[in-house]
C-alpha cells in the first residue's frame, strides 16, 4: 500500500470521526434547549400561580361588589391562560418526544454508517499493512 492511499484512507476516518462528534454535539445542544425551555415554562406558570394566589386574597378581603365582579374576571383569565400554557407544554412535549425519537434513529443510522465505513477503512489499512 503506498503512503497516498494511506493517508486518503486516514482522512476518511478523521472526516468519519468528525462526523460523529459533531451529530453527538447537536444531541447535547437539543437537551441543553429542551432544559431551558422546561425552566422558563415552570418559572412563567409560577409566576401565574403566584398571580392567581394574590387574586384569590384580594377577593377574601374584598367587599365591593364591583371590585370582586373585576378580580373573578382576572381569575378567570389567569386560570385559562394556565390551562392553555399546560396544553401548550403537552404538545411542545409531544412534538419533542417525536423529535427525539426521530432524531435517535437518524443518530443510530448515522453512527453505524460510520462504524462500518471506519471499521472497512481499518481493515483495508490492516490487509494492506500485512501483504
Amino acid at each position: 500500500m503506498d503512503e497516498k492511499s494511506t493517508k486518503v484512507n486516514l482522512d476518511a476516518a478523521k472526516v468519519l470521526a468528525d462526523l460523529a462528534k459533531e451529530m453527538l454535539k447537536s444531541r447535547v445542544s437539543s437537551d441543553r434547549i429542551t432544559e431551558a425551555d422546561q425552566k422558563s415554562t415552570t418559572e412563567y406558570n409560577q409566576a401565574l400561580y403566584d398571580t392567581l394566589h394574590a387574586i384569590n386574597e384580594e377577593i377574601k378581603k374584598s367587599n365591593d361588589p364591583n371590585e370582586r365582579n373585576m378580580l373573578y374576571k382576572q381569575r378567570e383569565n389567569i386560570m385559562t391562560r394556565l390551562r392553555e400554557e399546560k396544553e401548550g407544554q403537552r404538545q411542545n412535549n409531544n412534538e419533542r418526544e417525536e423529535k427525539d425519537r426521530k432524531q435517535a434513529t437518524s443518530l443510530f443510522a448515522t453512527t453505524t454508517a460510520v462504524l462500518v465505513g471506519a471499521g472497512a477503512i481499518a481493515a483495508k489499512l490492516l490487509l494492506d499493512n500485512r501483504k
